[in-house]
């Protein structure tokens, strides 16, 4: 009895270990390499905040669809990224270009903004940031999903992932989406 107490016990350590190592960093299936992953809840998680230290992090590119853009804080983060040196280029849902929308003061700060050309809503919410990051969810880019909204923002670090959110990314600023 005592060596099966033992060898539960050994197993139960095991399984606990497995799962200490996992969670913090998932698997890429594909390319065997670790993905990390951070959830925000919005209003308690500061969704708006997430974003702006990424975006203040990024070296090289942001690229990003977002389907309503009305968050001064945030234009304002991808302003200081594009005076760093950063690549920004944005896609906006045509319908949501109001009065509200940050459109004119990204433009107006030499940033390359495309408005869908879609017939259909272009319902996108993501930014992949040097091709390594992908922030993404139902946050809208508004002060209204970062405040008063229940929404979420999932954070995934893993190039792969990245890979596949910038191919769309292209797909749509050069492709069938228009010019």
């Amino acid at each position: 009895m005592g060596v099966s107490k033992s060898a539960s016990f050994l197993f139960v350590l095991l399984i606990l270990a497995v799962l200490f190592t996992i969670s913090p960093q998932l698997q890429n299936q594909r390319s065997g390499q670790a993905c990390s992953i951070a959830v925000y809840f919005c209003p308690e998680d500061n969704c708006s905040g997430a974003l702006i230290r990424l975006f203040e992090r990024a070296n090289e590119s942001i690229d990003i669809a977002v389907y309503s853009f009305t968050h001064a804080e945030i234009a304002d983060a991808l302003v200081r990224a594009k005076e760093r040196g950063v690549k920004v280029r944005v896609i906006l849902e045509s319908e949501q270009l109001t009065s509200y929308s940050q459109y004119g003061k990204l433009r107006e700060a030499g940033i390359y903004v495309q408005l869908d050309k879609n017939e259909y809503l272009m319902h996108n919410k993501f930014a992949v940031i040097d091709g390594k990051i992908v922030a993404t969810g139902s946050f809208n880019y508004t002060a209204s999903a970062d405040k008063k909204n229940d929404e979420n923002l999932i954070v995934v670090m893993d190039a792969g992932t990245a890979e596949k959110y910038e191919g769309e990314f292209e797909e749509m600023w050069g492709g069938i989406y228009g010019k």
